[in-house]
């Protein structure tokens, strides 16, 4: 989603934890621990991402895999937002 949107994300825990599928109470839990490890900031319903590097070593090597899957199908590049901070792709 930062790839399309940026580092500020209006998101709640309660559409997150639908989106992927989980409680919220984990999407609470999962929030509060990256926070603590500095890589976002969460408050009421907003996302922001702190630290892209911190981020990125603390999630799975899922986003790339399904970023050369979608180059693969759809055979552009994969998306940008235009207003995100450089750094790595999460």
């Amino acid at each position: 989603m930062r790839d399309l949107v940026g580092d500020d994300l209006p998101l709640t825990q309660d559409y997150l934890a639908s989106m992927i599928g989980v409680r919220r109470s984990s999407v609470s839990d999962i929030a509060t621990s990256m926070q603590a490890a500095g890589a976002i900031s969460y408050a009421r319903g907003r996302l922001q991402v702190a630290d892209p590097s911190i981020l990125g070593s603390i999630s799975c090597e899922c986003h790339q895999t399904v970023r050369e899957n979608y180059e693969s199908l759809i055979g552009t590049a994969w998306p940008r937002a235009s207003h995100a901070e450089t750094g790595p792709r999460l």
